[in-house]
């Protein structure tokens, strides 16, 4: 199996309404991060609090590549790789959301994303924090950090910095 980090920021919670704004992945085995800035397609439609949350404007979405040519550097990054989409596990804090936005915006290219499966950290983290025995934990990104004994980075909520 080869091992992926991927993180994304998009611009609301609204998969199929808001897009992607940014994507950063880490291929495990060689530590290799390739980032991206997207250009969205409708940055009249950006949540406030998502801008808010990443520190961006409305402006700063006109900014990056186009959503085609993101998705042809993401996929020549990880076909590097030689393997097959079944090979590869990506690992993402609250996969399900990732795993949709990122599903969603290569289906508008008519296209499948080249990872197939799929390791969610915040799974992983209700379950560590149900054996140390905390009740009802929070476990957003900090959180997980905290709970799992690491630090938290300066940055967060950029794909960058929350990938690794």
């Amino acid at each position: 199996m080869i091992y992926y980090i991927l993180d994304s920021e998009t611009c609301g919670l609204k998969c199929g309404y808001h897009e992607l704004n940014q994507v950063s992945i880490i291929r495990v085995s060689d530590k290799f991060q390739k980032t991206i800035n997207i250009k969205v397609d409708y940055p009249e439609r950006a949540d406030s609090r998502a801008l808010e949350v990443q520190g961006k404007t409305r402006y700063d979405l006109k900014k990056g590549i186009h959503r085609s040519e993101a998705i042809a550097e993401i996929e020549e990054f990880i076909a590097e790789d030689g393997a097959a989409p079944n090979a590869r596990v990506c690992c993402c804090h609250n996969s399900s959301f990732d795993m949709r936005f990122v599903n969603q915006m290569w289906a508008t290219d008519g296209k499948q994303f080249p990872i197939q499966l799929w390791l969610c950290t915040m799974a992983m983290t209700r379950k560590l924090a149900k054996r140390q025995g905390l009740i009802k934990p929070k476990v957003n990104l900090k959180a997980a950090l905290d709970i799992a004994g690491f630090q938290e980075k300066l940055g967060a909520h950029k794909a960058p910095v929350d990938v690794f």
